[in-house]
């Protein structure tokens, strides 16, 4: 800790502050601030990339003072957008409670409008974050992968994937391939060499949009990006890039997973709005889920206006489940405090419906759901969202790989 002390009292003064303050005040741009601060954060974006926070899975002091100054670097001319593990940390200490920033100087929040749509605008403004969060966004997503994110693809075994049906419902799926069958020719373009199951419900269309999910859970990295399909072949798809941006360590589960073999799995199972015993037992049971949603307008090619699929965790049981007095089961989701970006509740402010994911993490079965929501609103983490089950699948051992048992996020337990 004290390290970081001594370089917020050195390089970060030196660096991304002087230049702000000359800025500020008019002064003649001293190039030395701008190459300093530079260092500093690949600096500090190489040692982010492994954890959360300065000093491992907790904020500390080391954080609160070289947050500051870095989150206002642009304001001293100095840019944030090659730092993709820096600009997530930034997102994670604004996320904590009561946090209050330093305020801009006139001009610096002007707000990219195509970044956040209004959904996520209405969000933002409802818990009061929408100038800080915003802001953010603007210098968080961006029309092209990092290289960062380019090598997290490519070394991962599994894609998360949501996308709308021809009815316009969102589904979430999984697939999987060997390390490699992710790759990207370029910056604006993702191939993936593997294609939804035919009985999967999520079937793939020239121009579609679809929101990616790149997770690493052994080492909490993950990576969104969403797209439109540009190119579509028995063998894969590739993706054109609409946005892409990190997201925090919060709430994911570490555990490792390993390639094994399960035969043939037997066909998927449908469910309908009264969920069988053996899905209401994996919800019950389940400490991770994925849930895709949409703006009212998602198309391809439409930056904002597309579909997300996000991460949710908690300890075993957060999500509860009950039952409609038609039959329908409803499964409530809390919402913890993340990011403030609210992509996924700022999609269904506009469009209440969702598709929902949960994997089996040692049978590789998957449940795979869609249905409509009810927003509950109130302080994280008393926020919910209300899910009402009208259709799904029960795909049993659909996932040739089984992870090990999980290490919970420190702050489910702390």
């Amino acid at each position: 800790m004290q390290r970081w002390l001594s370089v917020a009292a050195g390089s970060l003064v030196n660096g991304p502050a002087s230049a702000r303050v000359n800025v500020l005040f008019g002064r003649p741009q001293d190039p030395r601030c701008s190459d300093i601060a530079s260092q500093l954060f690949k600096r500090l974006d190489d040692h982010l990339a492994t954890q959360p926070f300065l000093t491992g899975a907790r904020p500390t002091i080391a954080d609160v003072a070289l947050y500051t100054y870095t989150a206002h670097a642009p304001e001293g001319a100095v840019p944030l957008q090659p730092y993709a593990h820096l600009r997530p940390w930034l997102a994670c200490i604004e996320a904590l409670p009561r946090f209050v920033g330093m305020v801009r100087k006139p001009g610096a929040g002007l707000i990219n409008m195509s970044n956040v749509h209004n959904g996520e605008r209405e969000v933002q403004l409802r818990v009061g974050v929408h100038e800080r969060s915003a802001a953010v966004m603007q210098q968080v997503i961006r029309p092209a992968m990092p290289e960062q994110h380019i090598e997290l693809f490519h070394k991962l075994p599994t894609l998360l994937v949501g996308g709308l049906d021809a009815q316009r419902r969102p589904w979430a799926t999984v697939l999987s391939g060997w390390p490699g069958f992710m790759h990207a020719p370029d910056a604006q373009h993702l191939r993936i060499e593997a294609l939804p199951h035919s009985h999967d419900p999520l079937a793939l269309q020239p121009g579609m949009p679809l929101g990616l999910l790149g997770l690493e859970p052994h080492t909490r990295r993950r990576n969104r990006m969403n797209g439109s399909v540009v190119a579509l072949d028995s063998q894969g798809f590739t993706l054109q890039v609409d946005q892409s941006f990190g997201n925090c360590p919060k709430y994911i589960q570490a555990r490792v997973p390993r390639w094994v073999t399960r035969g043939t799995p037997p066909p998927a199972q449908p469910e309908g709005a009264q969920l069988s015993a053996a899905a209401r037992r994996l919800v019950s049971a389940a400490d991770t889920l994925f849930i895709a949603s949409s703006t009212a307008q998602a198309r391809g090619h439409a930056g904002a206006e597309g579909v997300d699929v996000s991460h949710r965790g908690g300890l075993p049981g957060f999500v509860r489940v009950t039952q409609h007095t038609d039959g329908a089961t409803v499964l409530h989701i809390p919402d913890y405090r993340g990011n403030n970006f609210f992509n996924t509740l700022g999609n269904l402010a506009v469009n209440p419906r969702a598709g929902l994911l949960f994997i089996d993490f040692e049978r590789g079965d998957l449940l795979q759901l869609t249905g409509h929501t009810e927003l509950l609103w109130g302080e994280a983490p008393s926020r919910e969202i209300r899910f009402t089950a009208e259709r799904g699948l029960w795909r049993a051992g659909a996932l040739p790989l089984a992870w090990s048992a999980p290490e919970y996020a420190p702050q489910l337990i702390g």
